[in-house]
């Protein structure tokens, strides 16, 4: 648990719960960095941001969980799936505009298909080549991230952890 403050006293006897091990926040750059690089290691970035996480690192709070990195790296997807959907969502309106314009039912190759009448956005969708639909999360992306990120824990929380650590640890 991490509120160990919580537990019945008769769950703290000796042979049941009698161990306590606090990890704490880490405020040491290489581990964060590793924290950080962890959590993005399956994101698709764009080749430029490996060379950014030192920057990213200084930008967001010491006080930063693994939670708040793994947080982090959700919100950058976010913002990278959103920017794509808004591209594919404006090729679709533009796709419209120029059926309109031509009034004629118009074709038009897409993905490198065969020209085809296309009526909703998910057909337009499950036209285009999975290349069409690749994303990576860029800077933009993260900065975005960076403008709404949170610590979970505040400093008042990490004083009150040491405290428990104290109490329960046997060191």
């Amino acid at each position: 648990t991490n509120r160990p403050d919580l537990l019945d006293p008769s769950l703290l006897r000796p042979g049941r719960l009698d161990s306590c091990l606090y990890l704490g926040i880490s405020s040491d750059h290489t581990d964060r960095m590793k924290m950080l690089r962890a959590v993005l290691r399956k994101v698709p970035l764009h080749q430029s941001i490996p060379s950014y996480f030192d920057n990213i690192l200084t930008r967001l709070p010491a006080t930063f969980s693994g939670a708040d990195f793994s947080s982090f790296a959700s919100n950058t997807l976010m913002y990278a799936v959103k920017r794509k959907i808004s591209m594919i969502q404006a090729q679709y309106d533009a796709y419209k505009s120029n059926v309109k314009i031509r009034e004629s039912g118009s074709l038009r190759t897409i993905g490198g298909n065969r020209p085809t009448r296309i009526k909703s956005l998910s057909e337009f969708i499950s036209h285009l080549k999975r290349s069409e639909l690749h994303f990576e999360v860029n800077v933009q992306d993260v900065d975005f991230a960076i403008e709404k990120a949170k610590p979970s824990i505040s400093q008042f929380d990490i004083l009150k952890y040491e405290k428990i650590k104290k109490e329960f640890s046997p060191m």
